[in-house]
C-alpha cells in the first residue's frame, strides 16, 4: 500500500515528526505522521503551524482537514485563511506522549536497587531519560556491576537525575578506553 504525504497529497518517502524531535517531541508514532521529502525538508524543525502557513501554495487544506493528528494541532481560519494553533494545542497527544514516558520512567525505577528520592525526579528529566531509552536499562547494569562493594549506592534520584550520563554508551566506552593501560611493545613502559 502507498502512503501519501499528509501535507501535500504527493507520495510519501518516510515519515516527519509533527513536533521536531529539536523542539521536544518524541520518536513515537502518536508525533508521527507519512511525508514527502520535499515536505520533510523544507518543514524541517519549523512549527507545523509556521510550516503550513509558508507552504500554503503547496498544502492540500483537505488533507490537513481529514488528519486526525494534523487536526489537534492546527486548524484553518476561514475569515484570514491562515492555519492557527488549535486551543489546547494537541493535549490528547501530549496526554499519551506524558503516559508513554512515565510507564518507561515506572520500568526502570524497578531496576534500579536504591529506590530513594522518585519524588525528586520532575518530568522533565523523566521524557530526557525516555529519549536514551535503548540504553538506560544498559546504565543501570554498568552502574551495578561497576560499583565497588565497598561503596553505597547512590540514590535512584541521584543516578537518574544526573549519575545515569556517566554510563551512556558514548561517556560509558570512551571512560573505558582511557582507563585501559598501553604499552609500547618492545618495551614495559606505558605510552
Amino acid at each position: 500500500m502507498i502512503d501519501y504525504c499528509a501535507y501535500c497529497g504527493e507520495e510519501a518517502t518516510g515519515e516527519d515528526h509533527i513536533i521536531a524531535i529539536s523542539r521536544g517531541g518524541l520518536d513515537v508514532e502518536s508525533n508521527k505522521i507519512p511525508c514527502c521529502i520535499d515536505c520533510n525538508r523544507i518543514k524541517n524543525d519549523k512549527p507545523l503551524v509556521n510550516f503550513l502557513n509558508d507552504n500554503r501554495d503547496r498544502i492540500k487544506d483537505d488533507l490537513i482537514e481529514k488528519n486526525v493528528k494534523l487536526k489537534q494541532f492546527v486548524t484553518l481560519c476561514n475569515v484570514t485563511d491562515s492555519y492557527i494553533v488549535t486551543q489546547g494545542n494537541a493535549t490528547d497527544i501530549d496526554i499519551d506522549i506524558e503516559k508513554e514516558y512515565s510507564a518507561f520512567f515506572e520500568e526502570v525505577w524497578k531496576l534500579y536497587p536504591n529506590k530513594k528520592g522518585k519524588s525528586k525526579i520532575p518530568n522533565s528529566k523523566k521524557k530526557e531519560l525516555y529519549k536514551y531509552k535503548d540504553q538506560i536499562k544498559t546504565c543501570i547494569e554498568r552502574y551495578i556491576s561497576d560499583k565497588p562493594q565497598w561503596q553505597e549506592w547512590q540514590n535512584g534520584s541521584t543516578f537518574f537525575n544526573k549519575g545515569f550520563e556517566d554510563y551512556l554508551d558514548e561517556n560509558y566506552l570512551n571512560s573505558r578506553y582511557e582507563e585501559t593501560p598501553r604499552y609500547n611493545l618492545g618495551s614495559e613502559k606505558y605510552l
